[in-house]
């Protein structure tokens, strides 16, 4: 996601947390290798889909990871333990 690459991930756990489907990437059910198939041909034959989701799958990972977030919250961290 990372890189632009939009995700293509099996529906379990906590992948919902991390791809939102047709937005940041593509969820297929477990062992169905049909869904699969369907996502990847999806995103092969469609270059606009493909660059459009890469790019917000981008966006998603560096709001959520990205190292300004890291450095907000430690700042807010040790300011939380300094006032105690």
């Amino acid at each position: 996601m990372a890189c632009g690459v939009p995700p293509i991930i099996t529906d379990i756990g906590a992948a919902r947390e991390i791809v939102e489907e047709g937005i940041t990437g593509f969820l297929f059910e477990a062992e169905n290798a049909q869904d699969l198939a369907n996502k990847i041909l999806l995103l092969y034959n469609n270059y606009d889909l493909r660059l459009r989701i890469g790019e917000r799958a981008k966006e998603e990972v560096f709001k959520r990871f990205g190292y300004e977030r890291y450095i907000r919250e430690m700042e807010e961290y040790y300011e939380m333990v300094m006032k105690s």
